[in-house]
């Protein structure tokens, strides 16, 4: 019992200081008579949502940038949500 409670109080350390690892989880499940289980868990929103979102976020960039560098030569079309719409639709495409 002895080294289940140092167990759990080194891991509850090591948590705090983000440096768990796999190893250490087990360790800590045996601890407490548990078995380990982990898993990684999608955020809200679809799949498609997210890449659908990711690359607006890149074409957004993409035709502000566009846009900056044409300005100083007064070629600046001011047209960025059109160009997003096609840019996003590109890398959908890929």
């Amino acid at each position: 019992m002895r080294q289940a409670l140092q167990t759990v109080a080194w891991f509850e350390k090591s948590e705090e200081n983000d440096r768990i690892t796999l190893r250490d989880l087990r360790s800590y499940a045996e601890a407490l008579d548990c078995q380990l289980a982990y898993a990684v868990v999608r955020q809200a929103g679809s799949w498609k949502q997210r890449a659908e979102n990711r690359a607006r976020e890149k074409a957004e960039a993409h035709a502000l940038a566009v846009e900056r560098t044409m300005a100083p030569e007064d070629q600046a079309t001011n047209e960025t949500s059109e160009k997003t719409n096609r840019k996003a639709d590109g890398i959908l495409e890929r």
